[in-house]
């Protein structure tokens, strides 16, 4: 697991990012659980996501901006009080077990290439004092860029990686 510099200031030092059962809430659960399927494309979507999923596939530039704008999602935080001084730490810890269990849900396939989740932790673009946090799954092409190459390069906002 990667975190940049900013997510360690988002965080009380000496934090524990380690992720239990508890933290994977719902949609999350039931979108992990709901397995992968490979587009035509050669893109890889979470099912619960895709079958949501109301565009067009061929739009996208390439799989990897398919995957992330179909596999992205907020990571649910209406249980949280604004308030709340471990905040960021429950959203940040939430992704991550998202991430890790839609990954581990993908290795259930023989076919599916490596993986990598994507979780934001940073101030909401509405009020600053706000955290809020988003996780996305991009599985890794060929000849194509990941979805993040620079985790230092936003600002306030605490990212982390998580590769397959």
């Amino acid at each position: 697991m990667e975190l940049n510099e900013s997510l360690l200031r988002l965080l009380p030092a000496g934090v524990d990012l380690q992720a239990n059962d508890d933290d994977l809430v719902e949609p999350f659960k039931s979108a992990a659980l709901s397995g992968w399927i490979q587009h035509s494309t050669g893109a890889w979507f979470i099912q619960s996501f895709m079958d949501s999923y109301r565009g067009r596939i061929d739009a996208f530039s390439d799989l990897t901006s398919a995957e992330a704008a179909i596999n992205g999602r907020a990571i649910p935080d209406q249980d949280l009080e604004v308030s709340n001084p471990c905040r960021a730490e429950a959203i940040a810890r939430r992704g991550i077990a998202f991430g890790c269990a839609a990954i581990s849900r993908l290795r259930d396939y023989s076919n599916a290439p490596m993986a990598v989740s994507y979780v934001s932790v940073g101030p909401a673009l509405y009020d600053e004092r706000v955290i809020t946090g988003a996780v996305t799954v991009t599985t890794c092409h060929p000849n194509e860029s990941p979805y993040i190459s620079d985790i230092n390069g936003f600002g306030g906002t605490g990212i982390i990686i998580i590769r397959s």
